[in-house]
């Protein structure tokens, strides 16, 4: 049996409230705190957002895992060790744009400092992205909804096609690494 687990966003939260918010959701038993970080080239319509001062904000006040999902395409090692160093205990970041010897460089960056590592899919990038990195991710993100579906103000809608791949990729987790969640 798969387990549920649930993630508290700030993405839109107030960040006036942010410490009381994340104080609410961890005492009603969420599972992680989810931050994001952009730089607005894949979500140019959302606001810059997230980032290690945001987690360094909030760190105190849960002892949930905090993850950082990460939709930057220039990530540097200066950032990460930022986000680390903040509190993150797990990184997300874009299959598309961290693939080779980069992707390799940062798992092992993460694995020393003992930060779980997911990737995610974004929208229409094909499942054989993570075919060879499935076997050493924690978690396999995958976005299911699609440009058109956007109506311009971040409601963002189910992109159908994503049902085909969400099975897959249970299949490819459940065949090559079992404990890889999929969210």
């Amino acid at each position: 049996m798969k387990h549920i687990k649930i993630a508290a966003g700030l993405a839109h939260v107030n960040y006036g409230r942010i410490a009381d918010i994340v104080k609410e959701v961890s005492d009603a038993g969420v599972d992680y705190i989810h931050s994001d970080a952009a730089d607005m080239h894949d979500l140019q319509n959302m606001k810059l957002m997230g980032g290690h001062q945001v987690i360094a904000g909030i760190r105190p006040e849960t002892e949930c895992p905090i993850e950082c999902h990460i939709y930057i395409v220039n990530m540097d090692k200066m950032f990460i060790e930022q986000i680390y160093d903040a509190g993150a205990n797990m990184l997300i970041i874009p299959a598309e744009h961290f693939i080779g010897a980069q992707l390799a460089y940062i798992m092992n960056w993460c694995r020393e400092r003992k930060i779980k590592v997911g990737l995610t899919l974004g929208c229409y990038t094909p499942l054989c992205f993570v075919e060879e990195s499935i076997y050493d991710i924690d978690r396999l993100h995958i976005v299911t909804h699609g440009v058109e579906e956007t109506d311009g103000k971040d409601n963002w809608g189910w992109r159908t096609s994503a049902i085909d791949l969400v099975k897959r990729a249970r299949k490819m987790i459940d065949e090559k690494n079992p404990n890889c969640e999929l969210a």
